[in-house]
């Protein structure tokens, strides 16, 4: 082997300590090395390199791990002890088939947050470590048990700005004490009461909107489970109606134009003055689901560049009421391409979905008499009380003023007969006639004309004009001479 010979195992350097002749034999101190085999190679400056057949074998072992079992939500700080870790590249670590978050490693120890599970009861596991040099596993080392597990219920409010400074309130089960820890995607939130069913916290200031369910660590015991429904979600959002979503100077006012930039989303929470414009350009404008009577009102809305304005989805409709008012005038100065008192959409979303009614136009199924309040439908109906219906008229050719608007008192609970709060003027028939072999049906429309979400048109007074009446009925017929 030479004077002063070098070893290497793999890409390790093994720091020789001795070397003996008669048989020649070296002796070295070889650093931790992953799991696998390697080539040894001499190498020496009175005849270089050895062949590289010869192998050394790092054993992969993981042979124990601590806790056992923990909770659904995950979290436990799982400790693996073994042999041949990789310090270099992080080994992925698998419990059943979700990945253990890596806390740390060291060539006998590996640290890692285990997953959550969505299942329930107990639950074993095989936990897996795998890296290049290949894998072992610990077969239904790590059970998930239920009796393990805190339980997140609920989160009231369930949505506050990205400023922070909400206070929320966590319902559950299963929390310690005291020494609990929340956090909403990461950011902490600070606890100012808590005990084993409920946690007070005050929310710290975040980068950007997002909803996430609430985190809750116990001490010992790792993280709760949250429900799949978004009850223990928390929706980090600016509110249209807080300071601080507008640079902390005051909320929005007339006439002003208010900007929506990429990355930002706004909960309207509250009507809105008359702006000059509203340019949601990239971000988010949605309206509070909570909020009853909103009205959004503005001279020019555009949106542009992915932007969106949202009330309610295709999915989750909106319930309560909601309106745009548009402000404007035939003198106005119109916004190019669009015009005046507009909603221009460029490479954007308008999403406008209500409350669904499956029907909104139908026929009497029987003739209402004058002075009748109740009238019965062909087809059943889910329109409310307080909603505003139109009776078509079924008079002759000159009774288009027979036609009536009435308020709903009540509906039946098969949705076939509609109460009015105010009597009918007018008969409006639903008869069937036979002529031949042929049967003709005669019956009045009823519509529904409310609706939950409306965009309308503001009324200028300064042109309005007051036509007055003709000073008698109009004639049907084409050849009568008309008063007016």
């Amino acid at each position: 082997f030479g004077a002063s010979p070098t070893v290497s195992i793999g890409e390790t350097d093994c720091s020789v300590t001795g070397t003996t002749s008669s048989p020649d034999t070296i002796s070295c101190d070889l650093p931790a090395v992953p799991g696998g085999e390697y080539a040894v190679v001499v190498s020496t400056s009175e005849y270089g390199l050895s062949n590289n057949d010869v192998t050394y074998t790092s054993e992969l072992t993981a042979a124990s791990i601590s806790p056992t079992s923990g909770s659904f939500g995950g979290g436990s700080l799982i400790t693996i002890t073994g042999t041949g870790f990789d310090t270099n590249v992080d080994p992925t670590v698998t419990v059943c088939t979700d990945e253990c978050s890596i806390e740390s490693v060291t060539d006998t120890e590996i640290t890692c947050l285990a997953p959550a599970n969505s299942g329930s009861g107990t639950e074993s596991c095989d936990v897996t470590v795998t890296q290049v040099s290949g894998a072992s596993v610990l077969a239904g080392s790590f059970t998930y048990d239920d009796a393990l597990t805190p339980q997140v219920t609920g989160v009231s409010p369930q949505r506050g700005g990205t400023g922070g400074g909400t206070s929320i309130t966590i319902t559950g089960t299963g929390f310690a004490a005291s020494g609990n820890k929340v956090m909403v995607d990461g950011s902490i939130c600070d606890i100012t009461a808590e005990s084993a069913t409920s946690i007070t916290c005050l929310t710290n200031s975040h980068a950007g909107c997002i909803e996430v369910p609430v985190t809750v660590e116990v001490p010992g015991q790792g993280y709760g489970q949250t429900p799949d429904d978004g009850s223990a979600n928390f929706y980090y959002i600016d509110r249209w109606n807080s300071i601080w979503t507008w640079g902390g100077t005051g909320t929005p006012l007339v006439g002003e134009l208010i900007h929506i930039t990429d990355g930002q989303t706004i909960l309207l929470d509250t009507s809105t003055p008359v702006l000059k414009m509203l340019l949601i350009d990239g971000g988010k404008l949605m309206y509070d689901r909570d909020a009853n009577g909103l009205n959004l009102q503005a001279e020019y809305i555009l949106i542009i560049n992915g932007g969106s304005l949202e009330i309610g989805t295709e999915d989750e409709r909106y319930t309560n009421d909601a309106s745009i008012t548009l402000h404007g005038n035939v003198r106005c100065t119109e916004l190019p391409i669009y015009g005046c008192k507009t909603i221009g959409v460029r490479d954007g979303t308008l999403d406008l979905h209500g409350e669904f009614i499956p029907m909104t136009w139908t026929y009497l199924a029987q003739t209402a008499a004058i002075g009748d309040t109740d009238i019965t439908l062909k087809n059943g109906v889910n329109w409310k009380p307080g909603s505003e219906i139109v009776v078509a008229t079924t008079g002759g050719r000159a009774s288009m003023g027979e036609s009536e608007k009435k308020v709903i008192d009540s509906v039946s609970a098969d949705g076939t007969v509609v109460t009015l709060t105010t009597p009918l003027k007018f008969e409006h028939l639903s008869i069937m006639q036979t002529f031949g072999s042929h049967d003709i049906e005669t019956r009045a429309e009823v519509g529904l004309l409310s609706r939950n979400i409306k965009i309308k048109g503001s009324v200028n007074e300064q042109f309005v004009t007051e036509i007055p009446a003709c000073e008698k009925p109009f004639v049907a017929n084409e050849e009568a001479t008309q008063s007016c």
